[in-house]
C-alpha cells in the first residue's frame, strides 16, 4: 500500500507554511512545535498510520517551494531525501520517496 502527498509548492512560501502543510497534511501528533528538529523527529517516525504505508511525496513547482527563505529551504529539503521511517522499527520496511516536479 502506498500513501501519495501531494505538496503545491507555489503554496509554500515560508519554514512557518512548511510546518503547517505538513502537520496538517500528515496529522503530525500534539507535541510537534514549529522547529526543524521536531519537523526532522516526525517526519521520520510516521507510526500513526495504523496501515503502515509506503509514503511518495510529490512536491509540484517544487523550484517556487520555499522560495522566501532558501536556507531553510534547503535545510527541510536535506531532511526529506534522508527520511528513514525505518529508524526507530527495522523491520517495517517501509519507504519514502521524494519526488520533485
Amino acid at each position: 500500500m502506498k500513501k501519495i502527498i501531494e505538496i503545491e509548492g507555489l503554496e509554500v512560501q515560508t519554514i512557518a507554511d512548511c510546518y503547517r502543510i505538513f502537520r496538517d497534511i500528515l496529522k503530525f501528533p500534539d507535541y510537534f512545535s514549529n522547529n526543524l528538529n521536531s519537523f526532522e523527529e516526525c517526519i521520520n517516525d510516521l507510526s500513526w498510520f495504523t496501515e503502515m504505508p509506503d509514503f511518495e511525496l510529490v512536491i509540484y513547482h517544487s523550484n517556487c517551494f520555499m522560495q522566501k527563505e532558501p536556507l531553510e529551504r534547503k535545510e527541510v529539503l536535506d531532511i526529506l531525501q534522508k527520511v528513514d521511517l525505518n529508524y526507530y522499527d527495522r523491520n517495517a520496511k517501509q519507504k519514502f520517496v521524494v519526488i520533485l516536479k
